[in-house]
């Protein structure tokens, strides 16, 4: 009877393992058949004539007048020291070639640099690339109940594997919805020129399930995404293929896998500036009203505006708080009385109580819009949704009370109009920190992302369903807010409790992909006490939205002190670039001092 046990024990474990290598077969198989496409551009130098090379390049290559190939010089076989057994050549690179005329026999070629001197024999080879896949959502033709969700995942997974292919997460179908178009549409000029003006992408691969004489076939043809023209189509028998309610999804491939074969980094690091004086918090916006972007950065008694463009971060201008007891908290920047100029938010409190106020650039002096608000400032910039600014108020005793509310001017200030839609969770108190909406699961309601007491990233549906809740801890942070809060001399609280300032969560969308920015302060003992917030270092996280949730895709190199701030510049044509602040010397007695790193967004 134990032997029968294990054997039942043995075969619910084989099988599940056994179906998913059926199911991954074809979409294996198909992966293999598109590589195969690409294979690596080489050839030889066949002879020198002049300053001109007559090379020998294998047929079907995808090459045309005025590509460049590398010049390699061959050197002495690589012997493997124990099996003795070659495993390849030594190589010298001699600069770059440039193709004149390509041709069935033979092709012309020329260096690129005069001082270069070619030999017969000497190798010439295509840079790598990296071929970027768009996989389109497959198509059901057959009597089966094909889970086309999960299908695409492997796809995705079995094609990111191959270091010849970057697979994007871009939501196609989606896309395609919004803009009225089916698969025959979508491969017009003009439609598919739209669409690389959102995504990087250079094919399409359009997957469909067939069934002939009760076999399921899978079809497939690749476009290109510059013409529509088919690449290559091929129909492949697929014994099993993921049914829907077969098993839980597989996630999809971690995007920071494909990232780290890509041949530059996401973000790259342009220039940093600092200065002696503890930075709180920045944003970015217009606020004189020029067209360009300012980033406007505060202190605990100083709003400070820079001009973030050059190498250095240029002062354009400084508003000193008014009363000495007034303490800035945070800093919002965004144009809603509409007159092309930014109005910038500043949540203060003073002797114990909020003291906010608004100021606008009027010409060369700043101009307070409205003084000694009794609540805090956030600007929310959901995806895909209009730009909002939210307040909430401090309690009797307590930091934060009651809804976040939205506030739009009405033509003489700023008046509540209703609660911010949030889901409604037993135990959950949201602030306005550490808090942000965006279109990510649902086309028409958006969804909660926000840090929770323990710093989790959480992400709630707006019917209050938990979509995304991180292993990680994010956003950690050594500043309290404790606006309200009464403590004896000895500094025992007695009444209220403070709460732990919890950054900002900014939603982006870049060619066509999401990303959510989170601080990622490294904390003194790891993660094993959640409120540690003694801050060794502090990097900037990058998430991409996929369909699983999100994938870690990138994280800045770690700087000492804490992340007490960062934002995105978008200049239009010219790029995005990002702006982070880190802040050392939080020990007693040391002097604080804050760095400005200005980073590149790679195209």
């Amino acid at each position: 009877m134990k032997i029968l046990t294990r054997c039942f024990i043995l075969i619910s474990i084989l099988l599940p393992a056994l179906s998913h290598a059926q199911d991954r077969a074809a979409v294996d198989k198909l992966a293999t058949q598109i590589e195969a496409l690409f294979p690596e551009r080489e050839g030889y130098v066949v002879s020198v004539e002049g300053d001109q090379l007559i090379l020998d390049l294998k047929l079907g290559q995808d090459i045309k007048p005025g590509d460049r190939l590398k010049l390699i010089r061959y050197g002495d076989d690589i012997i493997h020291p124990v099996t003795k057994k070659k495993i390849g050549r030594k190589e010298t690179d001699l600069g770059e070639v440039v193709l004149l005329d390509v041709r069935a026999d033979f092709s012309t070629a020329h260096t690129l640099d005069p001082a270069t001197k070619a030999l017969a024999g000497d190798g010439v080879r295509l840079p790598f690339q990296q071929i970027k896949l768009l996989i389109a959502p497959p198509s059901n033709r057959s009597s089966k109940k094909i889970d086309s969700q999960q299908l695409q995942v492997n796809l995705q997974q079995s094609l990111a594997q191959r270091p010849r292919f970057e697979t994007s997460t871009f939501e196609l179908g989606l896309w395609m919805l919004e803009n009225n178009l089916d698969l025959p549409r979508l491969l017009e000029a003009g439609n598919l020129e739209k669409l690389r003006a959102s995504v990087d992408v250079d094919f399409i691969l359009v997957p469909e399930v067939n069934q002939v004489k009760e076999q399921t076939v899978l079809n497939y043809q690749l476009h290109s995404a510059r013409d529509g023209s088919v690449k290559k189509q091929a129909r492949i028998l697929a014994r099993e293929l993921p049914e829907q309610g077969d098993r839980p999804r597989v996630q999809a491939p971690p995007v920071a896998a494909q990232r780290q074969i890509a041949p530059k980094e996401m973000l790259e690091y342009e220039t940093r500036q600092s200065f002696n004086l503890e930075i709180l918090d920045l944003d970015v916006g217009d606020v004189n009203g020029d067209g360009k972007k300012d980033l406007v950065v505060i202190t605990d008694k100083r709003v400070i505006i820079l001009d973030p463009s050059g190498d250095k971060f240029k002062k354009l201008a400084m508003f000193n708080a008014p009363d000495a007891s007034l303490n800035f908290i945070s800093v919002d920047v965004g144009d809603f009385n509409k007159n092309g100029r930014d109005e910038i938010f500043v949540s203060a409190e003073a002797d114990n109580k909020l003291a906010s106020f608004i100021l606008e650039v009027d010409g060369n002096r700043f101009r307070a819009l409205a003084q000694d608000e009794k609540r805090y400032y956030r600007v929310l910039r959901p995806l895909d949704a209009p730009t909002q600014l939210v307040s909430q108020t401090s309690g009797f005793h307590d930091p934060f009370n009651g809804p976040v509310e939205i506030l739009e001017f009405n033509g003489s200030g700023y008046a509540p109009a209703g609660a911010l839609r949030l889901p409604e969770k037993y135990g959950f108190e949201f602030i306005l920190y550490g808090l942000t909406q965006g279109h990510l699961t649902n086309k028409k309601e958006k969804d909660t992302l926000f840090l929770d007491n323990d710093f989790h990233l959480r992400v709630y549906s707006s019917d209050g369903r938990l979509i995304v809740k991180s292993d990680e801890y994010y956003g950690h942070d050594p500043r309290q807010i404790s606006v309200g809060v009464r403590e004896d001399v000895s500094g025992i609280v007695r009444e209220g409790e403070p709460v732990q300032y919890r950054s900002r969560l900014e939603l982006i969308r870049h060619k066509g992909s999401r990303y959510l920015l989170l601080p990622k302060n490294h904390r003194l003992g790891g993660a094993l006490l959640s409120r540690m917030v003694i801050i060794n270092n502090s990097s900037l996280v990058l998430l991409q939205a996929t369909r699983e949730g999100f994938e870690k895709v990138y994280e800045t190199k770690k700087q000492k002190g804490y992340l007490a701030g960062y934002q995105v510049i978008d200049n239009g044509e010219s790029g995005k670039h990002l702006v982070v602040a880190t802040v050392t010397g939080t020990a007693p007695g040391e002097t604080k001092r804050s760095t400005l790193f200005k980073y590149r967004w790679n195209d």
